[in-house]
């Protein structure tokens, strides 16, 4: 996949060159807590596929693995453009909102279904996952 994408008042931009690892809706509650709505929607690609230029801030929470999830945004307008799960060393995980051809984005699942509000509805023919699906 080659992509582009950036935040709200393009300060910050990436450039995706590779095929994503996965693709999904995640409705963890940080997830929530992060996007101010019901989940987050990301493709997850090897971090060495995702070229960012602009300056960002960061924020890291403790994740359910016990490892920090650090989310990276722009400073400028805030947009949450990135993640770095500690947990998948080498993976960044792209906000799919923030790329330029949105359509390029193709959920495959639906984690932390457990924690999904009631009125934050996704297509139900996607594999759903309580928490995290196991890596195999």
């Amino acid at each position: 996949m080659k992509a582009s994408g950036g935040c709200l008042c393009g300060e910050v931009r990436y450039e995706l060159d590779g095929e994503p690892i996965f693709q999904g809706h995640c409705h963890c509650v940080d997830c929530q807590k992060a996007t101010g709505t019901g989940h987050v929607s990301v493709l997850a690609l090897p971090s060495d596929c995702v070229k960012v230029t602009g300056r960002t801030g960061s924020y890291a929470v403790m994740a359910d693995s016990g490892m920090p999830y650090t989310r990276f945004f722009c400073v400028n307008c805030g947009s949450l453009v990135f993640g770095e799960p500690a947990s998948m060393p080498g993976v960044r995980t792209v906000t799919a909102g923030t790329l330029d051809n949105v359509s390029l984005f193709q959920p495959q699942m639906v984690v932390y279904a457990k924690d999904r509000p009631a009125w934050d509805k996704i297509d139900s023919g996607l594999p759903e996952f309580e928490t995290m699906p196991p890596r195999g």
